[in-house]
This record gives C-alpha cells, sequence and structure tokens, in this order.
C-alpha cells in the first residue's frame, strides 16, 4: 500500500556506502534491493515515474546507529535491518531496550570480533595485556549498543580500559573514529569493522595493526519483526533464493529463465525467487 520499503543500513565500507549521487551501494543494500524486487516485480527500479511525473523511490533507506536501530524497526519506522546485524537468542527472544524480540533470516554473512590500533596497543589488546608496562595506557573504543561490547568485557579487559562509542562521542558510527581523533589507541570490532581500508578511509593515516585472534563467532542476518511472520519468511526465502542460485549456477542474466515459481505466498509473489535474483543477481554476484 505504501509502494516503498523501508530498509534500516549501517554506513561500512562494503556494506552500505553513500555514493554522491545520493544512492547507496553495498552487500546490506543489496539485500534490501533483492527484498524489494521480489515484492515489486521484476520490472522494478529503484527510482520510477510517478504518475505526476515526479520521480518515486521504491526503497527508502534510514541510516541507523547501533543503539538506534531495534527501537527503530519495533516502533515501526524501517520494515527490516539488513545492517551487520549478530543474530543473538537475547535479540530473537527479548530486547529490553526495544521491548520485543525480533525474527532473523538464516545468515547471509560470518564475522568475527578482532583488536586492531596503534602500534603496540593493538597487539596489546589482542593479546589481552593490560598489565604490562608497555600495555598499561591501553584504551578500547568499542562501539556500544553492540554484541561487541559485550564480548570485550567478557574477555576480562577493566572499565578503565573500554571507551564505549556512540555517535555523540566523536561524531562517527564507528569506533574507529575514536582512533582517528586520539580518544583511544585501540579499537574492537568485526573484521568488516577495523580493516586496515577502513581506518584509513577513516581518515587515520599513522602505525596500524590488525590482531591475528578472532574472539567470536558472528552470525549477521536481516532483521524483521515478530509481529508478521508472513513477512518475516518471505524475507528469509528471499535470502534463500540468493544462496540457492548461487549453488545452482543461476546468474542475474539467466534467472527469468532458469529460477522456478513458488505459491506459498499467493499468485501475486509467484515470482519472488525469479525478481530477487533478476534485480541484485545471486549470493555472489
Amino acid at each position: 500500500e505504501r509502494g516503498k520499503l523501508r530498509c534500516g543500513i549501517a554506513l561500512r565500507v562494503g556494506f552500505g556506502v553513500l555514493e554522491d549521487d545520493g544512492s547507496y551501494s553495498g552487500f546490506d543494500a543489496d539485500m534490501c534491493r533483492a527484498v524489494a524486487g521480489a515484492i515489486f516485480g521484476q520490472d522494478y527500479t529503484e527510482e520510477e515515474e510517478s504518475s505526476t511525473g515526479t520521480k518515486t523511490s521504491k526503497i527508502e533507506f534510514t541510516v541507523l546507529t547501533s543503539t538506534e536501530r531495534f527501537p527503530a524497526l519495533a516502533n515501526e519506522n524501517v520494515d527490516l535491518l539488513s545492517r551487520i546485524t549478530t543474530h543473538t537468542m537475547e535479540r530473537d527472544v527479548w530486547l529490553e531496550d526495544a521491548q520485543s524480540g525480533f525474527t532473523f533470516s538464516v545468515p547471509y554473512f560470518y564475522d568475527g570480533m578482532a583488536f586492531a590500533g596503534t602500534v603496540p596497543y593493538g597487539s596489546c589488546a589482542d593479546n589481552l595485556d593490560w598489565i604490562s608496562a608497555e600495555c598499561s595506557a591501553l584504551k578500547i573504543c568499542v562501539l556500544d549498543g553492540t554484541t561487541t561490547i559485550a564480548q570485550t568485557r567478557e574477555l576480562g579487559f577493566p572499565e578503565g580500559n573500554i571507551v564505549p562509542w556512540t555517535t555523540s562521542s566523536g561524531g562517527g558510527s564507528s569506533a574507529v573514529q575514536g582512533l582517528v581523533d586520539g580518544t583511544c589507541n585501540a579499537v574492537a570490532g568485526e573484521a568488516y569493522d577495523i580493516s586496515e581500508v577502513v581506518v584509513r578511509e577513516a581518515g587515520y593515516s599513522g602505525p596500524y595493526e590488525v590482531g591475528s585472534n578472532v574472539y567470536s563467532h558472528e552470525p549477521l542476518a536481516i532483521v524483521t519483526r515478530d509481529n508478521d511472520p508472513t513477512f518475516s519468511d518471505f524475507v528469509n526465502w528471499v535470502l534463500q533464493a540468493l544462496l540457492t542460485a548461487d549453488e545452482q549456477m543461476i546468474a542475474q542474466s539467466n534467472a527469468k529463465e532458469q529460477m522456478g515459481k513458488t505459491d506459498y505466498f499467493g499468485e501475486d509473489f509467484e515470482n519472488m525467487m525469479i525478481d530477487a535474483v533478476h534485480t541484485v543477481g545471486n549470493y555472489g554476484e
């Protein structure tokens, strides 16, 4: 009825990137496009001419911080989250901050928590060393409202060595900003978040080292509300279609000929899997 899909995303290299023309690119953005393609059909385009001749978008992207994402979804400000979100039992069953539980798709990406930082503090954090003389000044910036900050505490780091990072901390949505402005000498995050490419793009130009240890296993998934199981199933099977197409070597170019139809979501959506792959390609693409 609304005529558009509202997606919550995060600004991260490779996942959600704001281009110069105002569009979004990246893996998470394409997950949203796949769902939109499945909803609106194989003739889906992100911008369409309305009856009045003006452009109307089939997707509304909303950039959400780690602390904003779940309340925004619970309050129906967005329809789904495709923004590097880990599936946990707490988030699935009952998240106190949002006063709700949520539904997660199958994972679309696996990552793990690691440490990095300036020399020698990246190694200090990686070796869980805040005691030695060389490491006594360790300060680790960690994005607040994430599984990463809970895991950092569980690894035993004292609160005095942990700096919870929020958008109000330094104007950035990544804890890497704390390294850029000198608040911290180390960062904790998943591999995509603390890679040297990300750090250099954020503006840090000094010596940098990434630890060799991975301290968690993070299944990233698309998140929907619990109160619409049909839509949650729909989103999950869109993702499954991308994975299956990849496995069966069905590509964007031949999806119309090779992908099968389904009647599980009604006649209007019998081409949902075809449309999803035709919109963004298979998982590998």
